[in-house]
């Protein structure tokens, strides 16, 4: 079954990072949202991987989430990579960020990263809410990170 995820990163300041292959990306203040693939045999060692403080700069989102917090994620089973890609570009509330960023597999996707247009109080219950009306997953599994 395809499993994928959406990581949410909060900027509390102005970043300028350099991001493997890409180069250096300015991020300015907000929350941005990472949409990534689980399809390893636990889906949710990805998940945890990304939510650690240290860790090997492998990944696109290894170079954010060593600059930002990182709030949590949404596990969203029975949704593609791909499929999740298409459902998150289409939410008026984010917009996509840093061309190319973690959508190398995926090369007629503009960016797999997301910022939030506008402030959110709970980022992650708010798309969580529109992917449960919409039934865009099977099922949603919501981890907060709870690490300061």
């Amino acid at each position: 079954m395809a499993t994928s995820y959406l990581l949410f990163v909060l900027c509390d300041s102005k970043k300028t990072i350099r991001i493997g292959s890409i180069g250096t990306i300015d991020f300015e203040e907000g929350v941005y949202v990472y949409v990534g693939s689980a399809n390893v045999k636990n889906p949710m060692s990805r998940v945890l991987r990304h939510l650690r403080n240290i860790k090997s700069l492998r990944w696109h989102i290894d170079y954010l989430t060593s600059s930002c917090k990182i709030l949590g994620a949404l596990v969203c089973e029975g949704l593609s990579e791909e499929e999740a890609y298409e459902d998150v570009s289409k939410l008026q509330l984010l917009s996509p960020h840093a061309l190319g960023f973690g959508s190398t597999d995926f090369r007629s996707h503009m960016a797999h990263l997301f910022k939030f247009v506008s402030y959110s109080p709970d980022p992650l219950d708010e798309v969580r809410n529109i992917l449960v009306e919409k039934r865009v997953c099977g099922k949603v599994s919501v981890i907060r990170n709870n690490i300061a």
